[in-house]
């Protein structure tokens, strides 16, 4: 489920950037707004703050793994995943 959730975040972001492109801040904010949305969606009980600082983290790990988007879309899910495990901790505390 967390696997899909991930996937969600990501591809709903990919279908509103300009692939070819590097991280600007309009993409970073469309990445934000994407995660902490699909996220609600599957954790209503986690507390906002925690959602901001997951996505934060998110965001963050994929543009140092992925600095032009397009290396995004020919990325193997289970690297796209592994970058949101990385930031589960926040969520845990």
């Amino acid at each position: 489920m967390k696997a899909i959730l991930f996937l969600l975040i990501t591809i709903g972001f990919l279908s509103c950037a300009n692939t070819n492109a590097g991280w600007n801040q309009s993409y970073r904010d469309k990445l934000m707004n994407s995660c902490i949305t699909e996220a609600k969606k599957g954790n209503a009980v986690i507390e906002e703050q925690k959602l901001k600082t997951y996505c934060e983290c998110y965001q963050q790990n994929l543009e140092k793994k992925y600095p032009e988007i397009r290396q995004m879309e020919v990325a193997d899910k289970n690297e796209i995943i592994k970058v949101a495990e990385d930031c589960m901790q926040v969520l845990l505390r």
